[in-house]
């Protein structure tokens, strides 16, 4: 699914603000994020667990995107602290959710459906793509820095059609 919707990030803004500003200094460099930067990873989000848990067979009334996003940060925090590694975070947070709504879920089975889903997920803030190709046309090299399961990351640039405005990508699963 390739949408656009919702308003512009507010770091995709102030990155606008600062390179269209006139009596900006000159720079020739701008590194981006990809999720709710370039693409509205909350909303892909909401969409991607709740078919996640549709096809799992969990009742509509077990379904709480609220509760699992706050699993999901808390465990992303873990990971990034150094308390956990990267697959226990991505796995843990559907465990602690089956836990907390009292249903059985697989942590592996169910994180590996929710980040197909996620792959297959780009919802674009509005003039993104305007915006890349603008700061490209002026010549600025463009890059991306994002967290992330490479596999999904990788989709998203790929079905968004964004790849082809960075000079490189840059994803923490790939480089640690």
């Amino acid at each position: 699914m390739i949408t656009g919707g919702g308003s512009p990030s507010p770091l995709l803004m102030t990155t606008i603000r600062l390179f269209l500003y006139k009596n900006t200094m000159k720079l020739d460099t701008i590194f981006f994020d990809l999720d709710d930067t370039l693409l509205n990873f909350r909303e892909s989000e909401k969409i991607c667990f709740r078919s996640t848990m549709q096809h799992f067979g969990i009742p509509e009334t077990k379904i709480d995107v609220s509760l699992f996003a706050i699993l999901s940060k808390r465990w992303w925090k873990l990971y990034t602290d150094g308390n956990c590694n990267f697959s226990d975070a991505l796995h843990s947070r559907f465990i602690d959710y089956a836990k907390e709504k009292d249903i059985i879920l697989d942590g592996k089975d169910t994180d590996d459906y929710f980040e197909k889903q996620l792959s297959l997920s780009a919802i674009l803030f509005p003039d993104v793509i305007p915006t890349l190709e603008k700061l490209a046309k002026k010549g600025y090299h463009l890059y991306l820095a994002t967290n992330g399961v490479t596999t999904t990351q990788n989709e998203k640039l790929k079905i968004s059609n964004l790849f082809k405005f960075f000079d490189d990508v840059f994803i923490s699963e790939s480089i640690g």
